[in-house]
C-alpha cells in the first residue's frame, strides 16, 4: 500500500460457487485495476450470503472457491487485502451498532430488499435480508474506506452508508470515514445469452445463459454457440434493436480491447454464426489460464488458508497505531504500508539470508527483531520511534511461516501431514489471535494486549532449532534452496 491512495474497499458473495462472465468483466476486472491505484480491501462476504437458507458445507467451499476465483483473476494480496468477511468479528459488532442508529423507514425503503422480499414472499424473507444494507454500512465504515465501487443499483446502499456514519459522527464526534460511490464508467455490463434484457445474473431461472467461470470449455462454448441474437443478418451494435448481438460485440470488445466499431467492420458481410463461434473461442483462450491458476490455489489449501488468514489479521496494526499512539488513520496507513514493505524484503532476501544463517539460526534472528521492533511499539511513548519501530518488527515477522512449511516438508516420511499440520497452526493462529486481540483490546488497550503477541514472537527464538539447521550449500543448490523458499513463501 502507497502513502496518499485512497481506500477504496468491496465484496463479493460465494454463493453461486463459480463466478460469471458478468462479474469479472463488470466487477473483479476493477478490483484488479484499483489495487494498483488505491489502498484496496476486498472481502468474500458470507455474511451476507446466509440472509438466504445455506448448506454450511457448501458455503464454506463456496467461500474457499470465491477466494481463489479472485486471486486467479489477478486479485494480488501483495498489493491488496484479501479476507473472508467472518474472519473478522469486527464486522458483525459494528454492524449491531449501525443497526441501533438506523430508523427503520430508511431501511424499508432500500429498493434492492423490496424486490428480493417480493420473490421470496413475507414468509420466506428474513430479518437478516432487511437489515443487509446496514451490515454492507458497517463493512465500509469499519475500513475508513474512501470509495465503494457499486453498480447503479446499490448506489442508494452507500447513500446509506453515509447518512448512518453521520450521524454516528454527530453522536460520537467525527470517527468514521463517510465513503462516495464509485461506479466504474469503463466496466461492461453483460447480459443474460438467453435474455439480453436480463443482466447476467447467478439468480437466474436458468443457467443456459449464464457463462459460469469454472464451467467446462465445451460447456460455455455451447451457451455461446446458442445465444440469442436477433432478426436480419447485419452485425450491428444496436442496444435497443440487436441487443443479442450487441451483447456478444460488447464481450468481444471487453476481452479483447478491440473497440465495438473495429469488431463491427471485421465482421461486415458476414450472418451473426461466425460471430459467435469466435467470441466462444476467445473466451476459451481466456479462462483457460484463470482456470489453471484457479485450480492451483484450490490445490494448494495451505496457501490458500494463509492469504486468508493474514488478510484477516493485517489491520490490526493500523488500528494500533490510531489508538495506541494517537495517529490519525492516514498515518496509521503509511505505518502500516512500512510493516508491509518489511515483511517484502524479508521475504525477498528470504533465500540469501537463511543459506547464510541456516533456518533455525534465521528464525532466531526474524525473532529477535520481531521481538525488539513489537516491544517499542508497546512501551514507547513516542510515535515516531514506535513507527520507525514496525520495520524490524515486518522483518521479523517475514520468514518465520514460510520457513516453518519448508521445514515441514523436508521433515522425511509423511511430509503432506507435518505440511498440513503447520498449515492448520497458523490458520488457527490468525482465525483465533483477530477476536482474542479484541477481546484484550477492549479490556486492556491494543498496546498492552500486543504483548500477548510478543511473549510469542520471544518464544520463537527458543523452538528456533525445531525447524532444523539446513547447512549452506554452494552453486546451483543455493539457488534451487532459494527458488524453494520463493515458491514456499
Amino acid at each position: 500500500m502507497t502513502t496518499g491512495r485512497l481506500r477504496v474497499l468491496s465484496g463479493i458473495q460465494p454463493t453461486a460457487g463459480s463466478f460469471h462472465l458478468g462479474n469479472y468483466l463488470g466487477a473483479v476486472r476493477e478490483w484488479v485495476a484499483l489495487q494498483e491505484t488505491h489502498d484496496a480491501f476486498y472481502m468474500v462476504v458470507d455474511l451476507h450470503a446466509i440472509t438466504i437458507p445455506q448448506d454450511p458445507a457448501e458455503l464454506r467451499a463456496s467461500t474457499r472457491l470465491a477466494a481463489a476465483q479472485l486471486l486467479g483473476a489477478g486479485v494480488d494480496p501483495a498489493r491488496c487485502t484479501l479476507f473472508v468477511q467472518s474472519h473478522v468479528p469486527e464486522h458483525t459488532q459494528l454492524a449491531w451498532v449501525m443497526n441501533c442508529l438506523t430508523r427503520f423507514g430508511e431501511a424499508s425503503r432500500m429498493t434492492q430488499f423490496k424486490d428480493k422480499a417480493a420473490k421470496q414472499g413475507a414468509e420466506g424473507t428474513s430479518v437478516g435480508l432487511f437489515t443487509y444494507p446496514v451490515l454492507q454500512a458497517a463493512d465500509i465504515l469499519l475500513y475508513h474506506a474512501n470509495q465503494v465501487p457499486v453498480g447503479e443499483d446499490q448506489r442508494q446502499h452507500v447513500e446509506l452508508t453515509r447518512d448512518v456514519g453521520q450521524r454516528f459522527n454527530s453522536l460520537y464526534g467525527e470517527t468514521l470515514t463517510l465513503p462516495d460511490a464509485y461506479i466504474p464508467k469503463a466496466a461492461a455490463k453483460i447480459y443474460d445469452l438467453q435474455d439480453p434484457s436480463a443482466k447476467m445474473s447467478k439468480s437466474a431461472t436458468s443457467d443456459k445463459g449464464v457463462v459460469w467461470l469454472m464451467d467446462e470449455p465445451k460447456v460455455s462454448a455451447k451457451k455461446f454457440r446458442s445465444a440469442v441474437t436477433d432478426a436480419g443478418t447485419e452485425v450491428r451494435y444496436d442496444p435497443e434493436a440487436k441487443p443479442g448481438v450487441s451483447n456478444l460485440l460488447t464481450v468481444y470488445s471487453a476481452l479483447t480491447g478491440i473497440s465495438v466499431g473495429e469488431i463491427e467492420e471485421k465482421f461486415t458481410g458476414q450472418l451473426y454464426g461466425p460471430l459467435k463461434v469466435e467470441v466462444a473461442e476467445l473466451f476459451a483462450d481466456w479462462v483457460a489460464p484463470f482456470r489453471a491458476r484457479v485450480n492451483e490455489f484450490l490445490d494448494d489449501s495451505a496457501q490458500l488458508d494463509a492469504i486468508l488468514a493474514e488478510g484477516a489479521a493485517k489491520d490490526w496494526l493500523p488500528l494500533l497505531m490510531v489508538d495506541g499512539h494517537d495517529l490519525d488513520p492516514t498515518m496509521g496507513s503509511v505505518v502500516y504500508a512500512a510493516f508491509a514493505a518489511a515483511m517484502a524484503i524479508g521475504r525477498f532476501s528470504g533465500g540469501f539470508v537463511i543459506d547464510r544463517l541456516g533456518r533455525a539460526g534465521t528464525v532466531r534472528a526474524s525473532a529477535v527483531s520481531g521481538a525488539a521492533g513489537l516491544a517499542l511499539v508497546i512501551f514507547a511513548d513516542h510515535p515516531v520511534l514506535a513507527g520507525a519501530a514496525v520495520f524490524f518488527w515486518g522483518l521479523g515477522a517475514a520468514l518465520g511461516f514460510p520457513i516453518a512449511l519448508s521445514a515441514a516438508g523436508d521433515s522425511g516420511p509423511n511430509a503432506t501431514a507435518r505440511v498440513s499440520l503447520v498449515a492448520m497452526i497458523g490458520y488457527i493462529a490468525f482465525l483465533v489471535g483477530p477476536p482474542s486481540l479484541g477481546f484484550l483490546g477492549d479490556h486492556y488497550g491494543l498496546r498492552s494486549a500486543m504483548i500477548a503477541v510478543l511473549v510469542f514472537v520471544a518464544a520463537a527464538a527458543f523452538l528456533a532449532p525445531a525447524v532444523g539447521r539446513r547447512p549452506a550449500r554452494a552453486g546451483a543448490e543455493h539457488r534451487a534452496g532459494a527458488g524453494r523458499l520463493e515458491e514456499t513463501a
